[in-house]
């Protein structure tokens, strides 16, 4: 395992992205700076087909393709990411405040304290933003069937937990979730 920017693994951001418009390519580049200086690799995964320079200039890896869904998009990033550790995030994320090293925890699901819509904290394991070793994501990745709308991090975080993966918030580190609509959180299974 080679050293990363915080004195352990390497750690992949991975963002997948939609940018249709301005204003959704906005919040993603928004979303890759708040990250950005905290990670070893910027991996960004462009569901739209439309080219975005700005998103391609903050990124190490980009990929981009025609619409295949939310996780086969998520799964396309996370399949070329290098990192020891991958920190799986939504581009209508920030981070507000915290050392995102304190999310990489060998065998263990980690999420942030969730600050949904810039007001209610979640103390929630959530799809939004989560961090996983390689050692967890390299043998359970997003099944490809299901989607956001349906529950994939759901499906997600049900089978690591049955292959006896731990999940835990780290309160230490705050993320902003602007989304309208909160996705699916669990609490943390240990």
């Amino acid at each position: 395992m080679k050293v990363g920017i915080h004195g352990m693994g390497r750690l992949s951001l991975i963002v997948p992205t939609y940018s249709i418009n301005d204003s959704l390519t906005k919040m993603a580049v928004d979303c890759v700076k708040s990250y950005k200086n905290q990670v070893d690799e910027v991996v960004i995964s462009e569901d739209s087909g439309i080219y975005r320079e700005e998103l391609y200039e903050l990124a190490d890896i980009y990929v981009l393709h025609p619409n295949v869904g939310y996780s086969k998009n998520t799964n396309m990033a996370w399949k070329v990411a290098t990192g020891d550790f991958a920190l799986v995030v939504n581009s209508d994320t920030t981070l507000q405040e915290g050392s995102l090293g304190d999310l990489c925890i060998a065998n263990t699901v980690a999420s942030p304290l969730m600050i949904e819509n810039s007001s209610h904290a979640s103390g929630n394991i959530s799809g939004a933003c989560f961090c996983v070793g390689r050692n967890i994501f390299q043998d359970g990745m997003f099944d490809e069937h299901t989607t956001v709308f349906n529950g994939a991090d759901t499906v997600l975080f049900n089978n690591y937990w049955n292959r006896g993966v731990k999940s835990m918030v780290v309160s230490t580190v705050k993320v902003v979730h602007i989304s309208g609509t909160p996705g699916p959180s669990l609490r943390a299974h240990k």
